[in-house]
């Protein structure tokens, strides 16, 4: 059995952990359309680089601007695109019982306008957790929720998690300061292809699936539908009317209360998960 921390390490087999940017949200969709707007001239990146300044060639005023119109400006936070199969690929996971977690490269006070930016597209994660940048580490989260899946678009942040059985790298064709793919890492170009991939090995059926919300728009998002009791929000979220108390139970992580895990634990060895990788040893880490 795998050691971690100097204890015997347990995979959740109910949680997987999905990042955003890069993964479900087309940021660099956005932030070119907000820059032309505020630039008024054409965004082209002029390198493979992360940073948005060198990728696109910007002065530190005008990388700024942006960053400073993201918050209000129609395709900026609010109303990032989603990755073509994105939502559905999540809500399949969903659908096999699985706990959804984000864990996003934001600052905190951006999650209300990422839950309902994702709530305008049709998913209602389990929980969200910002930590700050976009390669802020995320391991704390990963120990935290001992996920069997890490789907991410940053290699340096999968390769801080090897305890993970199933980590998953969506290449989006971009510079990974000097960090390589590994064999142990698997290798996509999208979060669909990833679940198709993982849902013919365990011979589950990819079938069409309902987005369980009926928002149209941002102000239609904080219209509570009575009737069917649906809200994805977080009942702390300043300004959004209440969940009902039956469909959100109390479960409070980040300051976003979404989902309750009660009765979602799976907490079984790693080594008795059947169709997951098995761990070779401190070296070889685990093989799929």
């Amino acid at each position: 059995m795998p050691i971690f921390s100097g204890q015997n390490f347990k995979v959740n087999e109910k949680n997987v952990v999905l990042d955003c940017d890069g993964v479900l949200l087309d940021f660099d969709r956005s932030f070119r359309k907000v820059g032309i707007d505020i630039l008024g001239r054409t965004l082209t990146p002029v390198l493979r680089a992360y940073d948005l300044k060198n990728r696109y060639g910007l002065t530190s005023n005008e990388l700024n601007n942006i960053w400073s119109a993201m918050d209000d400006h129609p395709h900026g936070w609010k109303n990032l695109p989603v990755f073509e199969g994105a939502i559905e690929a999540a809500l399949q996971l969903k659908a096999q019982g699985l706990s959804v977690h984000l864990v996003t490269g934001i600052p905190e006070h951006l999650a209300e306008s990422r839950l309902l930016n994702l709530a305008l597209h049709g998913l209602e994660p389990d929980s969200i957790h910002c930590v700050g940048g976009g390669g802020s580490p995320k391991v704390e989260k990963m120990k935290m929720f001992s996920p069997f899946m890490f789907v991410d678009d940053r290699l340096h942040l999968l390769h801080e998690s090897p305890f993970v059985p199933y980590r998953v790298w969506v290449d989006l064709d971009q510079e990974q300061n000097g960090f390589v793919q590994c064999e142990e890492v698997i290798h996509v170009k999208s979060l669909e292809q990833w679940v198709r991939q993982w849902m013919t090995s365990e011979g589950l059926s990819y079938s069409d699936v309902e987005k369980i919300n009926p928002y149209t728009d941002w102000e239609s998002a904080r219209v509570m539908d009575h009737e069917k009791k649906i809200h994805p929000l977080s009942e702390c979220v300043d300004g959004l009317p209440k969940p009902s108390a039956n469909r959100f139970p109390a479960h409070k992580t980040d300051g976003v209360a979404m989902g309750s895990l009660k009765g979602r634990s799976g907490l079984r060895a790693f080594e008795t998960l059947p169709g997951l990788p098995r761990f070779a040893g401190t070296k070889g880490g685990f093989r799929p």
